[in-house]
């Protein structure tokens, strides 16, 4: 946001310079300019809130030398790994996430 650094209540980034482009959410300047960032990781860091809702994105993140689903736990898919973390990367397949984040490890070892 456009606000003096550590302003109270407000994820301030200190006053933008005037040939900046400022944008109007915090949704629009992560599909302008961060758009190789998953676009909820982008707004939850921009924002200050978690990325996951409650039930997980069902994106796979790595954990271990495995990725897995991100969703609560104790539910009855053998996937699900339990909640990324909002720093994670997470991927629309396992076969993706595998090939992204553990390529030394056989597929065969990566899926869950």
């Amino acid at each position: 946001q456009d606000c003096p650094e550590n302003t109270d209540g407000k994820n301030c980034g200190g006053l933008v310079p005037s040939w900046k482009t400022l944008y109007s959410s915090a949704e629009e300047c992560c599909k302008e300019k961060l758009f190789w960032v998953e676009e909820s990781k982008c707004i939850a860091d921009s924002t200050l809130t978690p990325a996951t809702a409650p039930a997980g994105s069902g994106g796979y993140y790595r954990k271990g030398e495995m990725c897995v689903k991100d969703c609560e736990t104790g539910t009855a898919d053998s996937e699900c790994g339990g909640l990324a973390q909002r720093w994670e990367d997470t991927y629309s397949s396992a076969s993706d996430c595998c090939n992204a984040k553990v390529w030394w490890v056989e597929m065969s070892e990566c899926l869950p």
